[in-house]
């Protein structure tokens, strides 16, 4: 017998059970195919599966495509674990990015081991996963905010960072009970004046869209060398130039100072 331990985010045991099916003549997972398995992964069958409202489901079906993948690395079935990634990259939108970037910047603990081996049962295809699509999707999630921003220049739309966005969805540099939220922390209160593509004041700013926001804490909240690759990706798509990035950078550092003040004080 073999023992697998799944890592501690790796909720969805069906996506495992799918993956190993494929050696019994199970077809691979498709566009199609794969939200009528993320419901069955839920526990809704047959004509529930038609009828159930799709709260959720957006996450819920990257999720699986991500378990799926994670499974195909486990188990050396390349072709599953490619199969997974792609459906990834294909199902990812506003309602599902944060866990998707959770995902390529945390992939360890969706990672599943195997007691008494140092990865899984396939080192190679794990490597592959980690070395090779790991960083392609990171590029693919960049690229897709740098076209969101695209859009908002067709449109001749500002994209104005918002200063009090706070991502509960990726891994923060700044623990949790030094942070200041909601509301920007910045200590200077002109910092929060500072827009891109213009330099009004905070209170004539619409109240942000959620597309505006999960852009602003996840340019807020990505570590440094992440942050540096969205950069580039924005740069070359021409949505980034250098009061822009000024401003995600003052924003950031504002942040660490005042996560360091409330540390140095307990």
């Amino acid at each position: 017998d073999i023992e697998a331990l799944v890592g501690e985010t790796f909720y969805m045991v069906k996506a495992f059970e799918t993956a190993l099916q494929n050696l019994y003549g199970l077809p691979l997972l498709d566009r199609q195919n794969l939200p009528r398995f993320t419901m069955m992964a839920m526990g809704y069958t047959g004509e529930d599966v038609h009828k159930t409202v799709k709260f959720g489901m957006s996450a819920a079906t990257a999720d699986f495509a991500i378990c799926y993948a994670i499974s195909g690395a486990f188990l050396g079935l390349l072709e599953i674990m490619e199969t997974g990634m792609k459906l990834v990259m294909e199902f990812v939108d506003w309602d599902n990015i944060e866990m998707v970037l959770y995902f390529a910047l945390s992939v360890s603990k969706f990672i599943i081991t195997c007691p008494g081996y140092p990865l899984s049962l396939s080192f190679s295809a794990e490597q592959e996963l980690v070395d090779t699509w790991i960083p392609r999707l990171r590029t693919y999630l960049f690229t897709f905010i740098a076209t969101y921003l695209q859009h908002l220049q067709e449109k001749q739309e500002t994209f104005t960072l918002y200063v009090s966005a706070q991502s509960k969805g990726i891994p923060d540099r700044i623990p949790e009970h030094l942070r200041k939220v909601p509301g920007s922390i910045l200590s200077n209160p002109k910092l929060a004046e500072v827009k891109f593509g213009s330099f009004g004041a905070v209170e004539e700013q619409q109240k942000p869209n959620p597309e505006v926001v999960l852009v602003s804490a996840i340019l807020i909240g990505l570590p440094y060398k992440l942050l540096q690759e969205a950069f580039d990706i924005m740069v070359e798509r021409k949505v980034l130039n250098e009061n822009q990035a000024s401003t995600i950078v003052i924003e950031r550092e504002a942040r660490r100072l005042y996560a360091l003040r409330v540390w140095g004080t307990q």
